[in-house]
C-alpha cells in the first residue's frame, strides 16, 4: 500500500484507514465488520454501499474519497459484477475482497485483475488484524472492546504486536481431528499470541481422579508439579470453569499464570495453562472463543474411537451418532435462530465397483472418500460433522451454514475433492470417480430432523438418477 496517505506506514502508528467502504454486504456480515472495525484504536468512518454500485462509481465527488479510503467487497459481488469491480480496482488498487475457502479463480470468477488483498471468512478479529498487519507491516496498538447490542465483545489484547506468522498458528487448531494435535495447536497459538514463556494442556475426565497432562511446552518437571498443585487450589475455589487470567502465582521463573478452560461436553474439562513473566493484560483473546468448539469436536471424535459411535471402516462418526447429535444441533439452531445444512454425499458407481472389484477395494475407496471430505483435508471445518450414513453414503452437517453458501461454495468443493484426483493411485490401482450430492437445510426444508434426513436422502437419489456429478436441493417439506 505504498504512497497511501490514508494508511500510514510508520511503525507503531495507527493501522486503521480513515475511511472504509463496505460494498454490497448482507446486513449480518456488514454488522460484524462494522463491530470489528469499530474495535480499532481510532475507528475509521464507515460508509455502507448497497445501492446501484455502478452509479456509485460514476459519482465524481466520491471517486477521490474512494482513492483515499479502503473498499471491502464480498466475492459474490465480484463474480456478479466483474466490470464494476474492475472499475473499483482501477480507482483503489488496495481494495479488499472477502472470500471463502475456495481457490481465487472460483471465488472471483472472470475478473481480469486479481486483488492484492484478500480477507478470508469467517470474519474474526484475528484475521482482520492479520489483514491490516500484512498490508502495513507494523504492529497495532491495543484494541478497544466493540459493543454488539448490550454485549461487550472481549478485548483483543492478546493480539497486540502479533505477526502474520503468529496469526497463522491459529489455523493449526483446525487442521486435524486428532486430539493430541489439536491440543498442541491450541497451546502453541495461545502461548504465542499472549507471549507466554511456557504452557501446558491438562485434562480431567469424568470418573478419573486428578488432572492428566496432555502436552506442554517450555516446562521443567518441577514446574509441572507446581502447576498441578496450583490447579488443585483453583479447583477447590470453584473457579476452575471460568477463565483465570494473570493470577500472580510464582511457578519456577514465571510470576503470572492464566488458565483457559475448555468444557469437554458433559464428560470433563481441559485446561490450557500459560505461564509468563508479567501480566498479559487480563483480557481474553478472541481466538479462545474459536478454540473451544474446535477442541470439543476433536475430543468427541477421538473419544468415540473406542465406542459404538465410530464407523469401523472409515473411522468417522456413524449413523447412530448422527441420530443422537443432529436433534441436539437443531435444538441449538432453533434457540439461537441459526441455519444448518445437511449434505448427503455418495461416490457414483459404488455398487458396480463392488461387483467388479470386490468389497476390499470398496472399503479402501470409502476410507479415502472419508479422508477427502474431512477437516484434515480442508473440505469442511473442524466444527462441522462428517458421518458414514448408508452402505456407501456420507452425511455432512454444516453448522451455521445457509442454503446459498452451501450450494455455491461447499457442495462444489465436495464434488471437486472427489473427482479431481484418481482413487487408490498409490496402491497399484488408479481410477477416477465423481459424486452425487443432495442438500437439505434447516429450517427451509423442514424443522423436523427425521424429515430433514429423509429429504436430503431423496435429493441424493435424484442426483444419482440424473447421472451423477451434480447437486440437487431437497424440496421444502410440509412439516
Amino acid at each position: 500500500m505504498k504512497g497511501d496517505s490514508a494508511l500510514p506506514k510508520e511503525h507503531g502508528s495507527d493501522a486503521s484507514p480513515n475511511k472504509v467502504f463496505l460494498v454490497g454486504f448482507t446486513e449480518k456480515e456488514r454488522g460484524t465488520l462494522e463491530a470489528l472495525l469499530g474495535s480499532l484504536p481510532k475507528p475509521p468512518a464507515v460508509e455502507v454501499v448497497n445501492h446501484d454500485l455502478h452509479a456509485w462509481l460514476d459519482d465524481k465527488a466520491l471517486q477521490q474519497k474512494i482513492k483515499g479510503g479502503l473498499p471491502i467487497v464480498p466475492s459474490i459481488v465480484v463474480r456478479r459484477s466483474p466490470k464494476m469491480f474492475e472499475r473499483l480496482l482501477a480507482l483503489q488498487p488496495d481494495t479488499y475482497v472477502l472470500v471463502g475457502g475456495d481457490p481465487l479463480d472460483l471465488e472471483l470468477g472472470p475478473v481480469k485483475n486479481k486483488p492484492r488483498h484478500v480477507l478470508k471468512r469467517p470474519v474474526t478479529a484475528e484475521n482482520l488484524l492479520s489483514l491490516f498487519l500484512e498490508a502495513r507491516g507494523h504492529s497495532t496498538e491495543s484494541l478497544q472492546a466493540p459493543v454488539v447490542g448490550d454485549r461487550q465483545i472481549p478485548k483483543v489484547h492478546a493480539l497486540q504486536g502479533a505477526t502474520p506468522e503468529s496469526i497463522d498458528l491459529l489455523r493449526k487448531v483446525y487442521q486435524s481431528l486428532d486430539l493430541k494435535k489439536a491440543y498442541a495447536g491450541a497451546l502453541l497459538a495461545l502461548s504465542t499470541l499472549t507471549k507466554a514463556g511456557a504452557g501446558a494442556v491438562l485434562e480431567q475426565v469424568r470418573g478419573e481422579q486428578g488432572w492428566r497432562m496432555r502436552c506442554h511446552e517450555g516446562m521443567e518437571p518441577e514446574g509441572i508439579h507446581a502447576l498441578q498443585a496450583v490447579i488443585r487450589q483453583v479447583e477447590e475455589s470453584s473457579r476452575i470453569k471460568e477463565p483465570v487470567l494473570d493470577q500472580i502465582q510464582p511457578i519456577g521463573k514465571f510470576s503470572h499464570l492464566s488458565l483457559y478452560p475448555i468444557p469437554l461436553m458433559d464428560e470433563g474439562l481441559a485446561l490450557i495453562a500459560l505461564l509468563s513473566e508479567g501480566p498479559s493484560g487480563g483480557s481474553l483473546p478472541w481466538i479462545y472463543a474459536d478454540v473451544i468448539p474446535a477442541l470439543q469436536n476433536a475430543w468427541i471424535f477421538t473419544s468415540i474411537q473406542d465406542k459404538s459411535f465410530a464407523d469401523p471402516v472409515t473411522g468417522v462418526f456413524n449413523r447412530r451418532f448422527l441420530e443422537i447429535e443432529l436433534p441436539r444441533e437443531l435444538f441449538r439452531a432453533k434457540r439461537h435462530q441459526r441455519r444448518v445444512s445437511i449434505l448427503f454425499v455418495e461416490a457414483d458407481g459404488m455398487a458396480d465397483l463392488a461387483r467388479n472389484q470386490g468389497e476390499d477395494v470398496v472399503y479402501r475407496v470409502l476410507k479415502e472418500t472419508a479422508r477427502r471430505l474431512s477437516p484434515d483435508d480442508g473440505c469442511i471445518r473442524n466444527v462441522d460433522l462428517l458421518m458414514k450414513y448408508g452402505t456407501y453414503s456420507f452425511v455432512i452437517v454444516l453448522i451455521e451454514s445457509d442454503y446459498q453458501s452451501t450450494l455455491k461454495v461447499v457442495a462444489p468443493r465436495v464434488l471437486r475433492v472427489i473427482r479431481e484426483k484418481p482413487f487408490l493411485e498409490g496402491e497399484g490401482m488408479s481410477f477416477s470417480l465423481t459424486a452425487s450430492v443432495g442438500i437439505a437445510n434447516f429450517p427451509i426444508t423442514s424443522w423436523d430432523w427425521k424429515l430433514l434426513l429423509a429429504a436430503g436422502e431423496k435429493a441424493l437419489k435424484e442426483a444419482q438418477r440424473a447421472g451423477g456429478n451434480v447437486v440437487v436441493l431437497a424440496k421444502e417439506s410440509s412439516a
